[in-house]
């Protein structure tokens, strides 16, 4: 049924499942102590995301040749490391 519904390997959504079971009280005060940043909403932090990804994609650093550049799809949440070409 996962496989169906998102590109994320079985195990790992299983586990993000099975973690929202639990009620966590979020309590940042720590952390925003311990790193302090500017925070950003939701909608422009992805809009930057996917923006530095097809930069990224882009640069010679990764490799990327012409035809796997073609393939790229952002809107996928998971490329496999030894993903094919169909």
């Amino acid at each position: 049924f996962l496989n169906v519904i998102t590109s994320v390997p079985p195990t790992i959504a299983k586990a993000l499942i099975q973690g929202l079971k639990h009620d966590l009280i979020a309590d940042d005060r720590a952390l925003r102590a311990l790193i302090p940043q500017t925070l950003i909403p939701f909608d422009q932090a992805v809009r930057r995301t996917l923006k530095e990804e097809e930069q990224l994609v882009n640069s010679s650093d990764w490799g990327y040749d012409a035809q796997a550049f073609a393939r790229w799809r952002p809107e996928y949440g998971y490329y496999p490391k030894q993903a094919g070409c169909t």
